[in-house]
């Protein structure tokens, strides 16, 4: 959930006089979701809901991690009669020091969904633990991009719904023994909601086979195309300088001022504009109004980050942010129908330029040539 915002008070009041037992099922899916060894997805997908926008929208992966009851509810099974998973790979066979795409994909029933990483007003995110052979790494986790979905009290979630298909790669490492086979197993924990909502969870796995020395992969035609197609519709995390320029402003250094991101188009006729705040970075203030506009241009205005002692220094941000970063995903749509997604990582200025009453002519921070996605957690190994 978001925080540091008043919001959350209202939006859970809200939700209890117009959801009824939504929240309550959300209870139980945040004790039943995953055990603390879970590594949570971040997740993009197409805008959705109540949103003025359509398209496909971003992704990226971080960590996080919920307690698992002791004993089953009554809602235990009912969440997988609404949701299918299933792995796909590229290739079955791999020859040592090689790497192939692999994919969880879930089927979502219509007129469900499931929930990204990202500054959600109720929904908890998917979560996946991989378990691989020691020296296999599972790396560059990415999914598509999320909807924009509202709920009666103005509750705003980033979704999930359909086929949703999260890429990954699955590195062999230059030791395996040819002949030998590595199982690739992913147990998944998912908040799937429709009126109500179910945690449920699923474990799937694959196998490929280490093939000689210098072999080609032994490609599964119909998997890799799948995983080629949705690898199209991500957030691209590289170089999203060509598409956007962006500059801060503020009208003082103080933390109740908030700090604002302006992110301009620079391509042409630029219809619509997006913003998926991941859960990770800054909080974005009123995302409800502010997350999307018509034209070439947003203005996202951010909770100023406390520092490590949880106060700001005096008259300034403090130097020691945690989190400093704006971390999400970009999503602007053109007059001709094309849609493109960025993934953005925007540090914060120095603290010294935030200073009280300087003025946003000197707050022009140079964007990072290549912003990389969150950090990816190690798989589990066997032991």
């Amino acid at each position: 959930m978001r925080s540091g915002n008043s919001k959350v008070a209202k939006s859970a009041k809200a939700a209890i006089a117009t959801i009824g037992g939504r929240l309550g099922a959300l209870a139980l899916g945040a004790a039943g979701l995953t055990s603390a060894s879970l590594t949570s997805l971040g997740l993009t997908g197409l805008i959705s809901g109540r949103a003025a926008l359509a398209g496909p929208q971003p992704a990226t992966a971080t960590g996080g991690a919920q307690a698992r009851p002791d004993k089953p509810d009554r809602f235990a099974g009912q969440a997988e009669k609404h949701v299918s998973v299933r792995l796909a790979q590229a290739a079955r066979g791999l020859a040592p020091g090689q790497s192939v795409a692999v994919a969880l994909v879930m089927d979502i029933a219509p007129g469900w969904h499931t929930y990204w990483h990202g500054q959600n007003d109720t929904g908890l995110p998917t979560s996946i633990e991989w378990i691989v052979p020691r020296g296999v790494t599972v790396s560059q986790i990415t999914a598509p991009v999320p909807a924009r979905h509202v709920s009666p009290g103005d509750l705003l979630d980033y979704i999930h719904e359909g086929f949703v298909v999260i890429t990954a790669r699955l590195n062999v490492p230059s030791n395996a023994t040819p002949g030998s086979s590595i199982t690739l197993r992913a147990k998944v924990a998912y908040l799937v909601c429709q009126e109500a909502c179910l945690p449920g969870n699923a474990e799937v796995s694959a196998e490929v086979t280490v093939l000689a020395l210098d072999s080609p992969p032994t490609p599964i035609a119909d998997d890799a195309a799948l995983i080629a197609t949705a690898a199209k519709a991500q957030a691209r995390p590289d170089n999203w300088g060509k598409a956007l320029t962006a500059g801060w402003s503020f009208k003082s250094g103080r933390p109740e001022d908030g700090l604002t991101l302006l992110l301009t188009s620079t391509q042409s006729e630029t219809l619509a504009m997006a913003f998926f705040p991941d859960m990770d970075g800054l909080i974005l203030r009123e995302p409800l109004k502010t997350g999307q506009a018509a034209g070439g241009q947003l203005k996202l205005t951010f909770d100023a980050p406390k520092s490590a002692a949880g106060k700001p220094g005096a008259g300034q941000i403090a130097a020691a942010e945690v989190p400093s970063t704006v971390r999400g995903v970009v999503q602007m749509v053109r007059q001709n129908g094309e849609v493109s997604n960025w993934f953005l990582a925007i540090p914060l200025p120095p603290a010294s330029v935030l200073n009280v009453g300087a003025p946003a002519s000197q707050v022009e921070p140079q964007p990072p040539a290549k912003p990389q996605p969150p950090a990816e957690p190690q798989p589990k190994a066997k032991p």
